[in-house]
Order: C-alpha cells, then structure tokens, then sequence
C-alpha cells in the first residue's frame, strides 16, 4: 500500500526523517479497515446522498468532514477511486447544508479543512468561496463576543474557529484579527481542563480537538506557547483519562468508566508530534498504544465513527513515521532579548497605583527566563506583570531589566509623575444627575422608560436596567451637561460592556461601539472651571454580562465615579443636540470591515467578489433579506442626502436602500432608491428630519426569490441650510 502523503496532511518541516524507527503497532490492521469498511460507507454515501439528511450525525453521516477523510484515503492510498466518495460527501455538506444556510452553520458543524484541500486540489472556486463564506457568517463571525469563547465547554467550538480562520487565509483571504483571540481562548482552556469533578472536567476529544488546532497554528506562526501547552495537555489527558484495560481514553476524564477506542486518534495525533519535537520516546510509545487500541476496538460501522478514526489518523503516520529530526545544530552567537514596559498610566495624583507588564518582551533565539523591575525609589520586585502603588509625589524612572535563558540583558524604562493631591475642591455644583433613556433594543428603537441617574456606575449583571426591559439586547442614552470643577485637562473613563461612545462638548472622545468584555476606553478635554459642557453616553448590551460606568480624572484628582453634583439631567422637552459631524455619518459603509455596525435579517452576507471599488460588498439574496444601521449624530430639522452604488444579480429583480425616520410620536416616514439594473449605478435622495427627529435609520433590502441585491459605498451628509 502506498504511503505517499500528499497535501491531505499537514506537513511538518522539521529535519530530515529518522534513519531508523519502530514500526508503528496495528498499522497493517488500521488500514485494511480503512479500505474495507471504507468501501462500504462510500457506497452508502452515494446511494443517500440525495435523501439523507445532511446534518445527520447518526447512519449514513458526512461528520468529521467526510469529504477531507475520502481526499486523504485517496492521497494515502494512490487511488483516485476514492474521489468520487469526497465529492459525494462535499455534495452533501457544501451544496445541501451549508451554503443554502447562507454558510452559517452550526458551531459544532464548522468543517472547512475538506473544502479547503479540495481548493487546493482542484482550483474549484465553490468550496474557495464556503471556506471564505464560512469564516464571516459561522460562529466565528467578528461580533461574537471573545467572553463566550472563554469557558472550556466552548473547546471544540474554539479549535473549529481557529482552523476555519486558518484555512479562509490559506485559500487568499485576508488576515483576521480574532485569529489571535481565538488562539488565546484554547490556551486558557487548557488550565481548565481537569478540575474538579464536582465542578467542570474535560471530554477528552476536546482535548485533541483543540490541540490539532494549535499545533496547525504552530506550523503557520511558530507561536513558542504551543508546545508547552500541548504537552501539559496531554500529561494531563494520559494521567486523568487514559484507561489501560480498555487501551482508549474515556470520553469524560475522571467518569470512571471505561474507554472508547473511537476517541484514541483525535488525541494521539498530539502526541506523535510531541514526538517529532522532542524525540521523547514516551510520546511514541503513549501515542502507539492509543493507535493499537484504536485499530483493535474501535467500532467503525457508524460513519461518524469511522470519519473520526480516519479524519485525524493520517496526521498520526505521517508523524509517528517521520520520527524526530536528525540534525546538526550550527552553534550561532546568542542574540540578547528585547525588554518591552507597559505601564497603565504615566502620570497622576498621589497615592498613583500603577500595573506594569513585561508581556510584550522578547527573545529572538531563546527565552526570557527573569523580568526585574526598578521603581525608582528604592523598591525592587520581580515578574512579567507587577503593581506599585508611589505614595508621595514626584519622579520616578521606572526601569524593567530583562534576562535571557543564556544570561544576556536588556532595559527599559518609563519615567512616571506623580502629583500631589489638590487641596482646592474645586467648584462643587448642585446637580441631580444625568437623564437616562432606555430602550428595549440595542438600536434606541422598541419600549423606553426614563429617569435621572444620579450617577453612570452601573453592573447589572445578567440583568437588565429596569423590569420593563430585557436582559439582552437593550440600550440606554444619558444626557445633560457636566460641570468643571477646575480648570484643567479632564480624562473621563468610560467601561462598557458592550458597545459605548461619549460625546463631551459635541466631540466624540470615545468610540467603542463593540461587543466586548467589560473594557475600560478614556478620552480628555480641556475644561473651564464653572463652565457646562454638553455630555452624551450612548450604550448597548447584547448579550451575557451588562456593565457601564462613567469615571473621571485629571492631574489633581484621581480617579473616580462623575459625582452627581456635577451632573446635570437634559429637559425630558429638549433633548441634547447631537454633535455636529462631518462627512459621512454611516459607519463602515463599504463593508470593508464585514458586516460590524449593521444589524441584518434574512439572507444576507458578504461578497469579496464583484465589490465596486473595494474588496467587498453587501450582499443580499435570493432569499429576503435586509441590513439596517442606526445613525449617530442625526438630529431634527436637519437636511440631510444619502447616496449609494448599487446593482442586481439578473434582469427584473429589483431592490432596495432607503432611511426610516422616526419622529417624538414613535412615527415612521421611510425614502427610498430603488436598484434594478445588473451594473452598478449610483443613486442619491435628499431627506429633512422633523423638529422632533429622535432616529434616523439606512438600510438595504430585497424580497424573497429571484437574484441578489449588491450595495457599496454607502453615504449619508448633511446638507447644510441654504445650499441650495
């Protein structure tokens, strides 16, 4: 049988392979049954692929990428027979699962590595395009929140995440930011794994999961925590849920049952390649029991079983086979680390408590092994993040001294001011707080309730504001204005979780309008003493906790909650004036940035190909569908114009975009430009808001059937009075 591994299996560039290495046990027996009974769940594919559900996860079952596990027996075996299966099976997910459901699947259903390889193989641009598709509409998209990929019940979710990412930038797509994310939450799974029982404990198939995943993003980045992190994985995998009369892994660690075999390669895998890293024999001999175990007991005739067993065991020969690498290292002169200090503040009022952090210090060649830290005033501590609190007034050069694993040093410092308190209070005002508008939605729009908030400093929790909202998916508004006890340049603090902005004197000082962990964002003004500055403070929640806290300080006041009695409510009468914006009030209306800042419905996605000037566009069809945003910064009688480029997919469809005003009655006065032509046009309509505007919405839509809607390079100005 041939043994050539192609393209379907993750190669590793490590040295040459090994002049001598122990057979790997039950090889012979692991891939006869990959032909036999694999033979078998080819032909039952082929005879269902019509019928059978395609999300099944029992009988006849595409789970586990069906259509990667029949590339990798053909690649494996040299036989091109095999292809006709993959293909079948990509049918099956690609073409009746995933891409009728808008390529939003379910989390636990994000396969793209067979679609990936089939790219590669065959240049079809369907499965490029799934994989692409995949990684904005799946549970990957840009607005799930980091937080609810924390917790290690997410682990298998998580590792699917980083591999869909990785493969949308194997087949041309851009970089993504949450790849890093993503990789940090299966890193902090791992010191989760193995609890307490009464408590959490971990299935060992995640385990795997989420270290085949890391150690692919090892072979893109050279990232130095993966190894480490998939050894103390895998210690604690083999010590807590190995089951030696069983020769398999349990399915939970610590359930004292017996084990099952079908789970053995999707952790073995892990272990080969410790092997290859390391040259410790007892990962090989770990990871050759789990693979015997396997080909001995493992029950194949389900289809998602047999895909588990084969979906990964490639990844095991190939490196089980290869052995570690023999090499002979070329001695080269050590290269002294980098020393990076970061310090959460530079500057403020005694007593200033400041975090320090080394975390972005460096070592070219080898490992930081000490982080010791100066502060300047006689006090010494050592770690990558410390605290200090400076008690009196001056400044201090604080300096972090880094120490390579060879012995060689770098520095760096920070210089740090501390002032003295200001024995002048300032001047105190007499205010009530700031008038709340509470909305039960994330956009200003549904049911409201008001009231005057005496101060911003809120946690509610997994609760909501009020009994008459919900514990999601709401919003609030505080205005008034802000009295300045001194003169000075004033810091406003502002946490949210999620989305925040606050405008101070009509200017927007901060701009956090994410879904996001409670998050603390600052933006300064210079202020008169005894002057009142016009203050808005828009938030939403969205989903898990709600947080949202109103801070503020400067040279001679440290930090703390605005106080109510510089805080004045906005009349319920005379809502504050939006600030005065210029230029285009629509954010990311080129859609370069997916789909953040539009709520959608329905059928709708976006497309990297066709976009009119840029590298995408909003997308909608063939189903009904619509994207919509709320505008910041429109206010009442107000003149404003939209315009925007649009075209359709095929003769006689139309849709369209438009803006819904809504007046102080909860009225709707809705324009709109409709597109019915398959080039792309641009179309403007001009609009004046009434005197009691109290939101603007854009949008873009299309009815259900036909072809697609296509827009781009939304834009909505105000058009000043008397320009004609």
């Amino acid at each position: 049988m041939q043994r050539s591994v192609t393209t379907a299996i993750l190669a590793l560039s490590l040295g040459a392979m090994a002049a001598t290495e122990l057979p790997i046990p039950e090889l012979a027996r692991w891939e006869a049954n990959m032909v036999t009974v694999g033979r078998r769940h080819a032909a039952s594919l082929a005879a269902a692929k019509y019928t059978m559900p395609p999300l099944a996860e029992a009988g006849v079952s595409v789970y586990y990428d069906g259509a990667l596990v029949f590339q990798n027996i053909a690649a494996y075996t040299g036989d091109a027979s095999w292809y006709a299966a993959a293909n079948d099976a990509l049918y099956v997910y690609r073409d009746r699962a995933v891409r009728p459901n808008d390529c939003a699947i379910t989390p636990y259903w994000n396969f793209t590595d067979g679609m990936r390889l089939h790219w590669q193989r065959t240049g079809d641009a369907v499965s490029r395009d799934t994989v692409l598709t995949m990684a904005q509409r799946s549970w990957m998209t840009d607005w799930t929140p980091i937080s609810n990929m924390w917790s290690f019940e997410a682990s298998r979710e998580t590792a699917y995440v980083i591999e869909g990412l990785m493969n949308a930038s194997k087949v041309g797509g851009p970089p993504r930011s949450r790849l890093a994310a993503s990789v940090d939450c299966a890193l902090g799974h791992i010191d989760q794994w193995f609890t307490a029982r009464t408590a959490t404990y971990a299935r060992t198939f995640m385990v795997g999961l989420t270290c085949r995943a890391l150690i692919e993003y090892h072979a893109m980045t050279g990232d130095p925590r993966i190894e480490p992190a998939v050894r103390l994985a895998m210690e604690r995998c083999w010590q807590n849920a190995w089951v030696p009369s069983s020769e398999a892994f349990q399915y939970e660690a610590g359930d004292g049952g017996g084990g099952a075999a079908e789970l053995n390669l999707m952790i073995a895998p892990a272990m080969a390649w410790l092997y290859v890293r390391t040259g410790d024999t007892v990962w090989r001999d770990r990871g050759d029991a789990a693979f015997a175990g396997c080909a001995k007991y493992s029950w194949i005739d389900g289809m998602k079983q047999f895909n588990q067993v084969y979906r990964w065991g490639f990844d095991y020969v190939q490196w089980r086979q290869r052995g570690p690498a023999v090499t002979t290292p070329t001695p080269t002169p050590n290269q002294a680390p980098i020393a990076n200090l970061v310090a959460s503040t530079t500057a403020g009022v005694a007593p200033l408590a400041i975090d320090f952090s080394g975390a972005g210090s460096s070592d070219a060649d080898g490992t930081i092994a000490a982080y010791e830290w100066d502060f300047g005033d006689g006090t010494r501590a050592s770690g990558v993040a410390v605290g200090k609190t400076f008690s009196n007034a001056g400044s201090y050069t604080v300096r972090l001294t880094v120490r390579d694993n060879v012995g060689a040093t770098a520095s760096a410092t920070s210089v740090i001011a501390v002032s003295e308190r200001s024995a002048d209070p300032g001047m105190i005002g007499t205010g009530s707080g700031l008038r709340g508008d509470y909305y039960d939605n994330p956009d200003f729009t549904g049911a409201s309730i008001a009231r005057v908030d005496r101060v911003v400093d809120f946690d509610w929790g997994d609760g909501s504001p009020d009994a008459a909202l919900g514990a999601d998916g709401f919003s609030a508004r505080w205005s008034g204005t802000v009295l300045a006890p001194r003169s000075e340049r004033l810091t406003f603090h502002v946490v949210g979780d999620d989305g925040v902005r606050l405008w101070v004197d009509g200017q927007l000082i901060v701009d956090a309008w994410i879904d996001q962990a409670p998050t603390e964002w600052t933006g300064a003004i210079d202020v008169v003493r005894g002057q009142s500055y016009a203050m808005r403070l828009d938030y939403y929640e969205n989903g898990g906790g709600a947080v949202m806290r109103l801070h503020w300080s400067s040279a001679t006041m440290a930090q703390t909650v605005v106080p109510t009695s510089q805080l004045y409510p906005a009349a319920a009468s005379q809502p504050p004036a939006p600030p005065v914006v210029i230029g285009n009030l629509i954010i990311n209306p080129s859609f370069e940035s997916g789909t953040d800042s539009w709520l959608g419905t329905g059928s709708t996605r976006i497309s990297t190909s066709g976009a009119l000037g840029s590298a995408s566009s909003l997308q909608i069809g063939t189903g009904a569908g619509r994207r919509e945003q709320s505008i910041v910064g429109a206010g009442g009688r107000r003149s404003y114009q939209l315009s925007a480029w649009g075209r359709v997919g095929a003769k006689r469809e139309k849709g369209w975009v438009g803006v819904d005003v809504f007046d102080g009655s909860g009225a709707k006065t809705s324009y709109s430009i409709q597109f019915d032509q398959r080039s792309w046009s641009q179309k403007s309509l001009p609009f004046t808001t009434p005197a009691d505007c109290t939101g603007v919405k854009v949008w873009a839509r299309k009815d259900a059937g036909g072809s697609f809607l296509y827009v781009d390079e939304l834009e909505l100005t105000e058009v000043p009075t008397g320009s004609g």
